[in-house]
C-alpha cells in the first residue's frame, strides 16, 4: 500500500539516476528517507512520526562538493545508524563516490563526506551512475559501484567494482 504523502525538498529523477532511498525505521518507532535535495549538491535526510502525515527535514544538509551533482545515492541501516553511499559527478562521466553516516538516535549525521573513490569515469551518467551498499555479518560496509573504464580489446568496458 501506498502513503499518501509529499516530501517536500526530495528531487524525484525522472531518469535513471537513483536520487532517494527507501524508507527506514528507527527504534523510536520514527520513519527516514534519504536523499538529492533540490539543490543538485544536497544530500538531505527527512523524517516522519507519522509517515501518513508528512516528512520533515532534519540534520543539517551535507554539501557533498561546491559544484558536483549527486547522480546516485544507496543506504543501509545498521540498527540506528544509515550507512549512505552517494556518487556525484565532477564532469560528464567522471564521478566521485563518499559515505556519509546518519544517526536515527540524535538526528545528526555523525560522517560525511568521506571520499571513497575520487574522479573516475563511466561511461554515461545516465546509464551507468549506480552504486550500492550493504554491510557485512562482520560489520564491514560493502560498496558496489559502475567504476571506472576498463579498456579490452580496443573497446572501453564497463565494470563493477567495490569498496570497503
Amino acid at each position: 500500500m501506498a502513503l499518501p504523502v509529499t516530501i517536500t525538498g526530495l528531487l524525484v529523477a525522472t531518469t535513471n539516476v537513483e536520487t532517494f532511498t527507501k524508507p527506514f525505521l528507527s527504534s523510536a518507532g520514527n520513519v527516514y528517507v534519504f536523499g538529492k535535495g533540490t539543490t543538485t549538491n544536497l544530500l538531505r535526510a527527512f523524517k516522519a512520526t507519522d509517515p501518513t502525515s508528512s516528512f520533515s527535514n532534519v540534520g543539517s544538509d551535507v554539501t557533498t562538493t561546491s559544484t558536483n551533482a549527486i547522480v546516485g545515492v544507496d543506504a543501509v541501516q545498521d540498527g540506528d545508524n544509515i550507512h549512505v553511499v552517494t556518487m556525484d559527478a565532477a564532469a560528464a562521466a567522471t564521478v566521485d563516490l563518499r559515505y556519509h553516516v546518519f544517526s536515527m538516535s540524535s538526528d545528526t549525521w555523525t560522517t560525511s563526506n568521506e571520499t571513497i573513490v575520487n574522479d573516475f569515469a563511466i561511461v554515461t551518467l545516465a546509464t551507468a551512475a549506480h552504486v550500492s551498499v550493504n554491510i557485512r555479518s562482520d560489520g564491514d560496509v560493502i560498496v558496489l559501484y559502475n567504476g571506472p573504464l576498463v579498456n579490452i580489446g580496443a573497446a572501453d568496458r564497463e565494470t563493477v567494482y567495490y569498496a570497503r
